[in-house]
């Protein structure tokens, strides 16, 4: 039996979901069961399941990962559509949503318009 790799957390794979969408979400009814996962989307004037949101959205839950042994975050990039990195001859470092994003080292606007932060510590650019 193959061991499983803990190399993403879920708070990970929820930041890797955040960057593949437009929209934020969030998990809601208190009164829901452990075992019942519920996606809500909330960046629209009213919540929606993400199933009737007009949004796209990746979900990539730790079966999937494990299913495909994936090792580094850039890996999941393939999984999700639109999503693209950059990082030269080292891992990924940039990220571009349908072509927007960061591109290189070159040093624009003081936040870029796509982040990626891991335990609330900003990786962009590292």
């Amino acid at each position: 039996m193959m061991q499983k790799s803990r190399f993403f957390s879920y708070r990970q794979l929820a930041l890797a979901l955040l960057f593949a969408t437009n929209h934020y979400y969030g998990i809601a009814d208190e009164n829901a069961s452990a075992d019942e996962n519920v996606l809500v989307v909330t960046a629209d004037y009213r919540q929606n399941t993400w199933l009737d949101s007009a949004g796209s959205f990746s979900l990539l839950d730790d079966e999937d990962i494990h299913a495909h042994a994936e090792q580094h975050f850039e890996e999941l990039t393939q999984w999700v559509p639109n999503l693209t990195w950059a990082g030269g001859t080292s891992r990924a470092r940039f990220f571009q949503i349908r072509g927007i994003g960061e591109r290189s080292q070159y040093e624009g606007a003081p936040n870029p318009s796509v982040g990626f932060i891991v335990d609330d510590i900003d990786f962009s650019g590292v």
